[in-house]
């Protein structure tokens, strides 16, 4: 496992036409199998892939086997030429929300000969449902443990329309609460040394919450040992959008794409500022300009 305290770029890599930033662009295997080598080329060591979007624009009602098939015909090919390598620095992450879809990504790697990492990011927040038997079969197995308030897998989609009604030090005990039980849960199973929090920035949080939290993060994360890696995301999130187009007087005359270039601002000034606060954390950002952010965090020292 890796360990210590350190800050990394999690690359983000989506195989689905319709993620709200950048679906479409790696919906191709080859696509896909030169992103991760020109990443890899950079020297990305750590990476998130999804083949179902969940995002709130997003096409509803993909199945388990649609999201299997995407898997099989877009990212796993890729998989094989990481497996080939032996490289054991490696972390490969899966976004998905069912465990049956990582399992069998399990199984693939596993049959491979995969020497590094494997994450199950579980955006459903469900902890307690089919997690600890998937952990119990490898140590190299991590749980990335995401706050949410869906209450059943399936669900996860609609995570928009969940959220509570507190804006302050009221929604601060309460995330505090969610990852205290969740941590109390997996000690009990000797289980802690493989668990990733991420306070899921995005998912069933309003606006108001997700920029409270945003200010209020490094308070949240101090609660908790530093034994505990975080990841962060919030690239390209809505509440950043929102942040840039309310500063500017005629928001209507930039592209999508120039927002987004701007929103990067606000990104890189909120990782300059997490470093520094939390310079004896594990942290994973996850991001979509990865090669962008390592050379951000290699650029300020501790």
């Amino acid at each position: 496992m890796n360990s210590g305290p350190g800050h990394h770029a999690l690359a983000i890599l989506n195989a689905t036409p319709d993620s709200f930033s950048d679906g479409g662009e790696v919906f191709d295997a080859e696509r896909f199998k030169t992103k991760i080598e020109h990443l890899r080329q950079g020297g990305i060591c750590h990476f998130d892939i999804g083949a179902q979007s969940t995002a709130p624009t997003a096409q509803t009602g993909l199945s388990q086997k649609q999201e299997m098939e995407r898997y099989q015909r877009y990212v796993f090919p890729a998989l094989n030429l990481l497996c080939a390598t032996g490289e054991q620095d490696l972390s490969l992450s899966f976004d998905t929300f069912r465990p049956q879809v990582f399992q069998h990504i399990f199984d693939f790697l596993s049959a491979r000969g995969f020497k590094g990492e494997i994450w199950w990011n579980d955006v459903s927040g469900l902890y307690r449902q089919d997690v600890a038997a998937i952990l119990c079969q490898a140590k190299n197995i991590r749980y990335v443990l995401c706050h949410n308030l869906v209450g059943e897998r399936e669900k996860t989609p609609d995570h928009y329309q969940k959220s509570l009604p507190a804006t302050d030090a009221g929604f601060l005990a309460h995330m505090q609460d969610f990852f205290t039980q969740a941590r109390h849960f997996f000690q009990a199973q000797d289980l802690s040394a493989q668990i990733i929090f991420d306070p899921c920035f995005g998912f069933a949080k309003s606006r108001e919450q997700n920029l409270w939290l945003l200010a209020h993060l490094p308070q949240l994360i101090l609660q908790f040992s530093n034994e505990t890696p975080w990841l962060l995301g919030i690239s390209r999130k809505s509440f950043l959008r929102y942040l840039v187009q309310s500063g500017l007087p005629n928001s209507q005359e930039f592209s999508i794409q120039e927002i987004f270039a701007m929103t990067e601002w606000h990104h890189a000034a909120c990782i300059a500022l997490w470093r520094s606060k939390l310079k004896d954390y594990s942290v994973y950002y996850r991001v979509h300009q990865a090669l962008a952010v390592q050379s951000l965090l290699l650029s300020f020292p501790f």
